[in-house]
Parts: structure tokens; C-alpha cells; sequence
């Protein structure tokens, strides 16, 4: 099913998130992943997820840039 490998893939993605995200994204990671093996299918809810961990990791990697060396 598709929608355990996005959320697979989101999984691997949360440790590049910022850590102030990481936590609230695990809990909607956890019951999206909870109502698929139930037998519903939040394709729609997923890809929101997903563009909010897209949005973190840029963030993240953002202010990592701006770091002085």
C-alpha cells in the first residue's frame, strides 16, 4: 500500500526536522499510520504531513546554513 511507504519515508525524515517540530509531527505521523491499519487510506492528510515536514527540514537546514564557520 502507498501510504505505508510515505509514511515510511516521512519517518526516515523526521530527524531532520527542527527539533521544536519533531514532536507534534511524530504524533500525526503515529495516528495517520494508526487509522491506515484500520483500513482508511489518509492519502490527503499524508501529503499535508508531508509538506509540513518538507517545510521543517528547510527550515532547519535554513538556519544551519546561517551558522558563521
Amino acid at each position: 500500500m502507498p501510504s505505508f511507504d510515505l509514511v515510511k519515508q516521512l519517518t526516515q525524515q523526521l530527524p531532520l526536522c527542527l527539533n521544536q517540530d519533531r514532536h507534534v509531527l511524530k504524533r500525526q505521523l503515529d495516528r495517520l499510520l494508526s487509522e491506515s491499519r484500520k483500513g482508511k487510506n489518509p492519502v490527503e492528510q499524508l501529503n499535508a504531513l508531508a509538506s509540513r515536514i518538507e517545510k521543517s527540514v528547510a527550515a532547519r537546514n535554513q538556519r544551519l546554513a546561517s551558522i558563521p564557520p
